[in-house]
């Protein structure tokens, strides 16, 4: 069974240009307890709202990507309005330690009346965490 920990990383952000985030979508950690992916994404003008989706994908060696179910991952997280970013973290627990898993995150950007601006798409990197007899931790770490 997974189990999903989500985390609101930032509702509100200073409102200067320099200060948004860029449109990322990567994997936080990745440990026998389980993984943290975390979305970020700016605001475009005239956006109202950003949406952020996780969809949670595993295979195992030499097999493709398939879709897992996971708690709260599938649906759509929704920003404050008129934000100038919008930073969102899931993290699923229990994985199995005989596949690897990444995210599908999905974005889109959102005007006063609700109408989509603009998506995008976006992939983390693959975690593949050990099993508990492996012993060490490993962290994924971006610039």
């Amino acid at each position: 069974m997974l189990r999903v920990l989500p985390l609101l990383l930032a509702a509100a952000m200073p409102g200067t240009a320099d200060a948004a985030p860029v449109l990322d979508a990567r994997l936080e950690s990745c440990d026998r307890q389980g993984a943290s992916f975390v979305g970020s994404m700016p605001a475009l003008a005239g956006t109202e709202r950003m949406e952020m989706r996780f969809d949670l994908e595993a295979r195992e060696a030499g097999e493709p990507w398939r879709p897992v179910p996971a708690p709260r991952f599938g649906g759509w997280e929704r920003s404050k309005p008129r934000r100038s970013g919008f930073v969102y973290e899931k993290r699923v627990e229990r994985l199995d330690p005989q596949r690897a898993y990444r995210a599908v995150v999905r974005f889109r950007w959102l005007d006063a009346e609700g109408v989509v601006q603009r998506r995008a798409r976006r992939l983390t990197e693959v975690c593949r965490p050990r099993p508990a007899t492996a012993g060490r931790t490993r962290s994924v770490a971006t610039m």
